[in-house]
């Protein structure tokens, strides 16, 4: 199959992102521009997508400006293309196997790119880190259930919640961060539940099965949300993850019982 890409100065980056991953695969595609991000008229670049599919130079074509929506109206011009707009994989599956689309038109800034990527999971680690060290401070201070109820309602909202329909990247930063904070804070505080009423010699095997199901839900996690997502589509998938860390912070409490009343039983005993 014979590939050809094309964009504009505004999705130059996402273009030569596609490229090297193109190049990876062993596979050969005809760029028709642009060179640099110096801008250019998308419609120039549109024509030349068009005119390779329609001269039968190219199966298959690519294209990317900074929203999409000017690539997909210049290159559908064209008797020979069938031009779609896609933001996600599942739209772009469709699109082929229903409209039998021959050119994809991807959006050059409503995505990520690998620095941003990058700023993703930075903050996600440096409040992660952050919120380990202040959990043993909030739950003196509010108490463990308390901290722990919220801390998971926490990460409903912003971890499943709010991270898949916020409207632009900045607070899909704010949801990451704060993601990261109550996340680490909840791992840390019921790690410290686990092995509080431990005696210290079973303390590292207790340590080590609450790590070996950690692991297992990290592992079980991602391949059940994500066939959640193939089957209902990503919003369902999240709002499974929500509704059962509501769950979680429900059972919490009444799991956890208060010290005082603990307290009380022993002083009557």
């Amino acid at each position: 199959m014979k590939l050809v890409i094309g964009s504009d100065h505004g999705g130059f980056e996402v273009k030569e992102a596609l490229k090297r991953v193109f190049a990876q695969r062993k596979m050969e595609v005809a760029d028709v521009g642009c060179a640099s991000k110096e801008p250019v008229d998308y419609p120039v670049i549109a024509e030349a997508v068009g005119l390779a599919i329609t001269d039968g130079r190219a199966d298959r074509g690519i294209l990317v400006c900074t929203t999409g929506v000017g690539m997909s109206v210049a290159v559908n011009r064209f008797p020979a293309v069938r031009a779609a707009l896609c933001d996600g994989r599942e739209v772009a599956r469709i699109s082929r196997e229903h409209n039998a689309s021959n050119v994809l038109v991807l959006s050059g800034k409503l995505g990520a790119l690998d620095a941003e990527l990058g700023l993703l999971n930075a903050l996600f680690m440096f409040f992660g880190i952050f919120g380990a060290g202040v959990a043993h401070a909030a739950s003196s201070r509010l108490g463990e259930k308390r901290v722990l109820f919220l801390s998971m309602l926490g990460s409903a909202a912003f971890a499943c919640v709010l991270t898949p329909i916020v409207p632009n990247l900045f607070m899909l930063y704010i949801c990451q961060a704060a993601g990261g904070f109550l996340l680490s804070l909840l791992s840390t505080l019921t790690l410290g539940l686990v092995i509080r009423d431990v005696e210290m010699r079973y303390r590292s095997s207790v340590m080590g099965f609450y790590q070996a199901m950690y692991g297992f839900g990290m592992f079980l996690g991602p391949v059940v949300t994500g066939a959640l997502r193939d089957l209902f589509g990503t919003l369902p998938a999240y709002i499974s993850a929500a509704a059962l860390c509501v769950a979680a912070a429900l059972f919490s409490l009444h799991a956890l019982k208060k010290p005082e009343k603990t307290l009380d039983k022993a002083q009557k005993i």
